[in-house]
């Protein structure tokens, strides 16, 4: 006879089938599944979204989320952590708790973890201010959307905000870098280095170290950070 957990098991491995075969990944958003404890273990899940629609607020972000589903799954939702800190109305910047309906009242045994990736890559397509976690970051989108696409992408770049420190997004960094490298002026050969526009891009000495984005245990909410898994 099988458990519920088994049950569960089944129904999660089936998921992940579908999601592989249809290819979940768009050209807003690509995402990886991970099972940090591997095959013996279907009910704990890592998503890593990376967000590569250059036009919202999320642009080169990589945003990894921490899925733990019930043994009474598919008729309870899983629930659901982003580990990366990340500036979002819909998300707490404490605890990582992500607000959507079809995690709470909206869900239904005919979704599935399909739908729970699907919903969260449209939470950074597209944030919205219905479901709030961080009332400042819903606050700023609300009064004026495009300095709160500025002020995101300025955190993404790692740095203090709002007394919390955030870790820059490698590829956000690179991006920047490369905006800077366009805006240099070059000097011709009889022209000094001092006469540049001060545009040009950091020096050695000014290079900003990269990591990976903040990650938040699943357990006691301390920071770590995820070892790759290739």
């Amino acid at each position: 006879m099988y458990m519920r957990s088994d049950l569960a098991a089944l129904r999660v491995r089936k998921d992940v089938n579908e999601l592989a075969k249809a290819k979940f990944t768009c050209a807003q958003a690509r995402t990886r599944v991970e099972f940090p404890d591997g095959a013996n273990n279907m009910l704990k899940l890592i998503f890593t979204i990376s967000i590569m629609d250059l036009s919202g607020p999320f642009a080169n972000g990589d945003f990894t989320f921490f899925v733990d589903i019930p043994k009474t799954y598919p008729f309870h939702a899983p629930s659901v952590r982003c580990l990366t800190r990340v500036w979002h109305p819909n998300i707490d910047i404490a605890t990582g708790e992500v607000m959507m309906p079809i995690l709470g009242k909206d869900w239904r045994p005919v979704l599935s973890i399909n739908t729970v990736l699907l919903g969260l890559q449209l939470i950074f397509l597209e944030p919205g201010i219905d479901y709030v976690l961080n009332p400042a970051a819903a606050e700023q989108l609300h009064r004026n959307p495009e300095q709160f696409k500025k002020e995101v992408q300025h955190i993404l770049c790692g740095g203090r905000f709002y007394g919390v420190d955030f870790l820059a997004h490698p590829r956000q960094l690179e991006m920047r870098r490369q905006s800077w490298g366009l805006r240099v002026k070059r000097p011709r050969d009889d022209e000094s280095s001092s006469e540049w526009d001060g545009m040009s891009s950091p020096s050695a000495s000014d290079a900003v170290g990269i990591e990976a984005p903040v990650l938040m245990d699943c357990t006691d909410g301390s920071a770590w950070k995820r070892p790759r898994i290739e």
